[in-house]
């Protein structure tokens, strides 16, 4: 009798240790999958404006809560305030910004990746007035060079995000008296990015931009670099039916290439 006793007690205390190990281990798991990024440095920003490209806006550095989705806001003009470094709980370091609309609404941390400084297009000049033809046609002029800086940089924004920022460069201080000058630039810039892919899905998006930068510009040069540039398209897409990243990719920038010295041309 006393053994039976003394095997339920032994059994009973076993059993016992085996639960609160257990839930110490469920414990252990939970707190490890819900470990919060870590903060490794600040740093103020000058007011910049900037535009939002996608992913989520946080209300902390330590990316425990998501305020806001990014992509509702991409018209919005933000202010970054600070930047700070963080560990991620992957253990990858990244950079975040701290963005604050121009009413102060929204507000938060996000990925820098998922930002881009925002391009201030000059408002129109005053014209002379040495003839109403001429001054129609200047104001003609001006428009479409301010819609061509305008729609570049909606196609620029639709690279991949870490491609766009240096074709973003070239548009910093962008005038529509040096549009073609500057938009060849960055078509050029294109053409270099592409063919430095880490991706597939890289390349996809930046070869894209690129034929979306062909459609804006179509037949608006001489015939010959109209052909030319026709027969480019389509070989690039040629290749997006092939479905290779190499082809995609060589495709694309020479596309980009030859529309950059078109695009010049029009200056």
């Amino acid at each position: 009798m006393k053994n039976k006793l003394f095997y339920s007690s032994l059994v009973g205390l076993t059993l016992g240790t085996i639960g609160f190990s257990t839930l110490k281990f469920n414990t252990q798991q939970v707190l490890a999958k819900t470990r919060f990024a870590k903060v490794i440095s600040y740093k103020k920003l000058s007011n910049s404006p900037y535009n939002v490209n996608g992913g989520y806006i946080y209300t902390n550095a330590r990316l425990n809560k998501k305020s806001h989705d990014a992509s509702h806001y991409l018209n919005k003009t933000f202010y970054a305030l600070e930047s700070a470094k963080v560990k991620k709980n992957n253990g990858k370091i990244a950079i975040y910004y701290y963005l604050k609309s121009s009413n102060g609404k929204i507000k938060g941390w996000i990925w820098s990746g998922n930002v881009s400084k925002k391009v201030i297009i000059p408002s129109a000049p005053e014209f002379p007035t040495s003839s109403q033809n001429s001054n129609n046609q200047n104001v003609d002029n001006y428009a479409q060079q301010k819609s061509d800086i305008n729609n570049m940089l909606a196609i620029v924004r639709s690279m991949d995000s870490e491609d766009q920022d240096y074709v973003l460069s070239y548009f910093e201080g962008i005038t529509p008296k040096n549009a073609y000058s500057d938009i060849s630039d960055g078509i050029s810039e294109m053409s270099n990015d592409i063919t430095n892919y880490d991706t597939k899905n890289e390349v996809i998006l930046d070869a894209q931009a690129i034929q979306k930068t062909y459609q804006l510009f179509n037949n608006r040069f001489d015939s010959t670099a109209n052909n030319d540039l026709s027969a480019l398209s389509s070989r690039l897409n040629d290749a997006f039916s092939e479905n290779d990243a190499d082809s995609i990719s060589s495709a694309a920038s020479n596309l980009a290439d030859e529309l950059s010295t078109a695009v010049f041309n029009l200056g």
